[in-house]
């Protein structure tokens, strides 16, 4: 999971001559490149995606959730149910020129099953016996984790090959590296019953990550996953008496021992705080976030706050330019310079889940 987004303009200019051939007129070829010159080079071909894509869903009058993704210039594109009441577009990514969505539609007994669609709306089901809590993208293929039939924590690739999750309670992330190894956040339960993080390395558990001095009768809660080169970031909080604190850990090495880096971030004064999700990208890691229930986000550790009343669902950065999806009074998104971008919904409003910059 990447891009500055411009917004792009056509400018088309049309000549058109109306006159009669002149008889007495030879025509003359246009001249080409004479020997001497080089071959005039092909101009580069467009992206044909290229800006701001957001993901998410709106609600219509008769309440349906509706899955859709607002395009590079705000526009907003329904994406197929194939006859499903209702759905929701929840990860959204480019890969090779072309757009990738996935997510969820209801089946006839309400229960969300996970599909895919591609640019122009089509859906593909993707057949797997299970709940799909998270998904994320490598390249065009899709990976999920959630639980199986048996309600056993696991994660599956496209064709629904599944993966068990020896000792975890509950997946809360996946993340895929270029080596093909799949990483899964979760959680195991202690002698006392409370919440201890993990990260699962193709279907193997890690050690326990630390624990920052939390109480073993309080929870530990991991809540989002990334990865970059040998580097596994996992974002969480700590329950010291109700009173939260936000970190998240980086761990280094295809194998994941009791070693690992755990990073509190900052309250700034705040009295509590928790994380909902973490990106990497141009050396900056940016973990989103609450403090005090006001929505934010750290970027390498120093915390910026949102407009009172909003939420943040995703982030997407580059050449350190951040882009931030999201709700105040109804789905928009934060461009580069912090302006609010209201995406709109045509019914009773809406959501976002994904973020995607692309050039």
């Amino acid at each position: 999971m990447k891009r500055v987004a411009l917004g792009l303009a056509a400018l088309v200019v049309a000549a058109l001559f109306f006159s009669c051939p002149d008889p007495g007129l030879i025509p003359v070829p246009s001249p080409g490149p004479s020997p001497e010159d080089p071959t005039p080079e092909p101009p580069p071909p467009e992206n044909p995606v290229a800006g701001v894509f957001v993901a998410g869903y709106y609600v219509t009058q008769d309440n349906r959730r509706i899955p859709c993704y607002w395009d590079q210039n705000g526009n907003k594109v329904d994406l197929n149910l194939d006859g499903a009441n209702q759905g929701e577009a929840v990860v959204i990514t480019t890969f090779g020129g072309n757009l990738y969505i996935a997510g969820f539609y209801y089946d006839d007994n309400r229960s969300k099953k996970p599909c895919r669609w591609d640019k122009d709306g089509n859906k593909t089901n993707i057949n797997i016996a299970g709940t799909v809590q998270f998904f994320t993208f490598y390249g065009s293929d899709i990976y999920m984790a959630g639980a199986d039939t048996e309600r056993a924590p696991c994660y599956w690739d496209q064709n629904g090959n599944k993966t068990l999750l020896s000792g975890c309670v509950e997946a809360k992330g996946i993340a895929v590296r270029d080596s093909g190894n799949i990483f899964v956040a979760g959680y195991t339960i202690n002698t006392q019953y409370q919440q201890r993080a993990h990260i699962w390395t193709n279907g193997q558990q890690g050690a326990q990550l630390d624990s920052a001095g939390t109480p073993n009768n309080m929870n530990v809660f991991a809540t989002g996953i990334a990865v970059s080169g040998s580097r596994v970031y996992v974002c969480g909080y700590g329950d010291r008496f109700w009173n939260y604190v936000p970190w998240y850990w980086g761990v280094g090495g295809m194998v994941i021992g009791p070693t690992n880096e755990t990073v509190i971030l900052p309250l700034n004064g705040g009295g509590t705080g928790t994380t909902n999700g973490v990106v990497f990208a141009d050396d900056h890691l940016y973990v989103l976030g609450t403090v005090d229930n006001i929505a934010c986000y750290w970027d390498n550790g120093v915390r910026k706050t949102m407009e009172a009343g909003s939420t943040i669902s995703s982030l997407a950065a580059s050449g350190g330019s951040v882009y931030i999806a999201g709700s105040s009074s109804g789905p928009c998104y934060w461009n580069a310079n912090g302006a609010k971008i209201a995406l709109t919904t045509e019914g009773k409003g809406g959501g976002t889940y994904s973020i995607v910059i692309a050039n």
